[in-house]
């Protein structure tokens, strides 16, 4: 078991660390600074899978609420807006 502790640890650590910070480096802080939110649902299904632990529906409620923070705090709801207002737009005969 103590193992699986250190591969989490170093593996999932710095793997995670090493795609944010690239993820920084693409699309600014701004962006993904959202996106660090997600960390407790990644956290949750890897104590899933390799802990078997289970989840419950506080949970699954949590990482709705937490997904619906993402979305909204990221400009992906205002965008899906704006596109169907667009393509309605287009499809009204004049």
């Amino acid at each position: 078991m103590d193992r699986f502790f250190f591969a989490s640890a170093i593996v999932a650590t710095a793997l995670g660390h090493m795609l944010y910070n690239d993820a920084i480096g693409k699309v600014g802080a701004a962006e993904t600074a959202i996106f660090i939110n997600l960390s407790p649902f990644f956290s949750l299904v890897g104590a899933a899978i390799f802990l078997g632990e289970k989840i419950v529906i506080e949970q699954i409620l949590g990482f709705f609420f937490i997904l619906c923070g993402v979305v909204l705090g990221s400009g992906a709801f205002d965008e899906l807006r704006i596109k169907l207002k667009q393509k309605q737009e287009i499809n009204i005969p004049k």
